[in-house]
């Protein structure tokens, strides 16, 4: 009986904590459980970040401002996709959106995935991939930046590939090419690149880029051409409008779905062992009784 309390107990007590952090998911996006200190960020000197974009915290609102700008110049967007007026409001726009950062899960948004986080050691699981979360933040990496410019000119038909550098000195980046005109086009979310000078280019590919150190260094506004004079020349492509990111993807998806859910599964478990408790303590007061009927007729057999 002892331990059986016990249980009920605990399952009471992870119940109420596992519900009151579920609760957390309901605050205001700027809460004291996430820390979203763009204010002293050191990068934000250096970037073109607009905290009044904010606003655009939903795929479809930063979708509507884009098309916004687009219209305002008066043009229809292109069924054909041959043009580079889109892909450079989008690339534009993402730059102001978010300074450099990995944006994390906290413990107001997926406590789980921040909890579990731990047990993957160097896999950084609870960065988000999933771009309908990544547009809800001020800060995003290179890679997260990638994904959300993806997401949106894959949504206007236009095809899009990964391109992935790495190099030991440096480490790695993560930016994209787009399909138009009959050819790909490197486009950088991340970095503050100079983007009048690469129009005037009509957007070279990566590999014109990285055969010509003199564009490539200009193109970076040499606020980074040592790095990326060392981290061009490796570059190597994804598969077409393809989103990386799936196992993570799964992972915080699941994990979201258990730190809103879970405290029910503790809940039931509660109520199931506080009526195998009272079943069990109703055995225990039939049997005290049965015994002391037992042992009054014995004693009155033996009289």
């Amino acid at each position: 009986m002892p331990t059986i309390k016990l249980i009920k107990i605990s399952l009471l007590l992870i119940t109420i904590a596992t519900f009151s952090l579920f609760i957390l998911e309901f605050l205001p996006a700027t809460n004291i459980f996430k820390k979203l200190d763009f204010k002293t960020n050191k990068h934000i000197l250096l970037e073109e970040y607009d905290p009044s974009l904010s606003r655009l915290n939903t795929i479809e609102k930063l979708e509507d401002y884009c098309d916004s700008i687009y219209y305002s110049k008066k043009l229809n967007i292109d069924k054909s996709v041959s043009n580079d007026i889109y892909p450079g409001i989008v690339v534009k726009v993402i730059k102001q959106k978010f300074y450099h950062g990995y944006s994390h899960f906290g413990i107001s948004d997926n406590y789980l995935a921040k909890f579990l986080e731990p047990f993957f050691i160097n896999k950084p699981v609870s960065a988000i991939v999933d771009p309908d979360d990544i547009v809800k933040y001020p800060m995003a990496a290179c890679s997260q930046q990638s994904i959300l410019f993806t997401k949106l000119l894959m949504k206007k038909g236009y095809n899009v590939r990964k391109v992935g550098f790495y190099h030991p000195q440096v480490g790695g980046h993560y930016a994209l090419e787009v399909f138009y005109s009959e050819s790909w086009h490197y486009y950088d979310p991340n970095k503050e690149m100079d983007f009048t000078y690469l129009q005037s280019l009509k957007r070279p590919s990566v590999e014109f880029l990285a055969k010509n150190p003199n564009v490539l260094v200009k193109a970076y506004q040499y606020k980074e051409s040592e790095a990326m004079l060392k981290l061009l020349p490796t570059y190597f492509y994804g598969k077409p409008n393809k989103i990386d990111g799936l196992n993570a993807l799964i992972y915080q998806k699941t994990t979201k779905f258990l730190s809103y859910s879970i405290w029910i599964f503790f809940f039931f478990l509660y109520i199931v062992v506080r009526k195998k408790e009272a079943k069990m303590a109703q055995l225990e007061d039939g049997s005290i009784t049965l015994n002391s009927s037992f042992l009054k007729l014995l004693k009155k057999k033996i009289a």
